[in-house]
């Protein structure tokens, strides 16, 4: 069962120091899986190693976890992994406890404190703070991440709308519009897409609420980050405010039921996962008829 799961049939009898990494890690996550441990700790395996071995190494921990009732640690910066595999988190820094409580919450900690500021409830905000954030047309006071119920939540599952809510104030007369726009980031800094309001136009001052609807089935799941920004764009372009990471948001991805997957239990690389019309027809039947 060892060698099947790994998948070494053909290097028995190749010395294991002759083995690459990506090997040693293989054969080595397939003995600890079938020992029968009270606790398996899994440090990063799935970063080895085809999709075909990274779905049944999600098989096997939930295997484990699941049915047998046995204790999975699993160690990782993959916070999509971890938010869909486990229940209870810890956080570690240096070798230091820093935070812990259940999964979500400690990957949206972790996430808050790669972006340089402790954000984890998915709103920020201004007012309360005293902040300011802006200049002398507009002033950024909270922004707020949605579920597709329009309830403020830090985490939502994949197969929900998500709602981003900012709220400015702007403070002089303008015969110009003011464009709210939204920029989206992955955990790892890459921008996922920027959206921007494309009915903005001339405001008066006063308070004014901007939200942007993003459908379900439409982000991967894994750890966004949102910049909130105002800008204009005549005569020239000027960013009256541009509040980068000002919120964090959580994807998460039950692997179960969800239909993008398609029954693949894998990583699904990409920052967008839409769930497209397709189309299939067999074309020897079409010929028949």
């Amino acid at each position: 069962e060892i060698v099947a799961f790994a998948e070494v049939e053909k290097f028995l009898d190749t010395p294991v120091k002759r083995y690459s990494s990506g090997m040693y890690v293989r054969l080595a996550f397939a003995v600890a899986a079938h020992l029968e441990p009270d606790i398996l700790i899994i440090d990063e395996v799935l970063a080895v190693g085809d999709a075909a071995f990274q779905k049944r190494c999600i098989g096997k921990m939930e295997d484990v976890s699941k049915r047998q009732g046995r204790t999975v640690v699993f160690v990782s910066h993959n916070m999509a992994m971890i938010s869909s595999l486990c229940q209870h988190g810890l956080l570690l820094d240096q070798g230091q406890l820093v935070a812990q409580g259940s999964a979500s919450e400690v990957v949206l900690t972790y996430g808050g404190r790669t972006e340089g500021a402790a954000i984890s409830s998915g709103s920020v905000d201004y007012e309360v703070s005293g902040r300011a954030v802006g200049n002398s047309v507009a002033q950024l006071l909270n922004g707020t991440v949605c579920n597709s119920a329009g309830v403020p939540s830090a985490e939502i599952d994949i197969t929900e709308g998500v709602l981003v809510r900012m709220v400015y104030r702007i403070t002089a007369s303008m015969n110009f519009r003011l464009v709210p726009n939204f920029h989206f980031y992955r955990a790892d800094g890459s921008c996922a897409f920027v959206t921007s309001g494309t009915n903005a136009c001339a405001h008066s001052p006063g308070d004014y609420r901007a939200e942007c609807h993003i459908p379900g089935n439409f982000l991967n799941d894994g750890l966004y980050s949102v910049g909130l920004a105002l800008s204009s764009f005549e005569p020239s372009l000027e960013v009256h405010f541009n509040e980068q990471g000002a919120l964090i948001f959580n994807i998460r991805d039950p692997l179960d039921g969800v239909l993008t997957r398609a029954g693949y239990r894998g990583s699904v690389p990409g920052a967008v996962r839409p769930l497209l019309k397709w189309t299939i027809e067999s074309l020897s039947e079409r010929d028949k008829k």
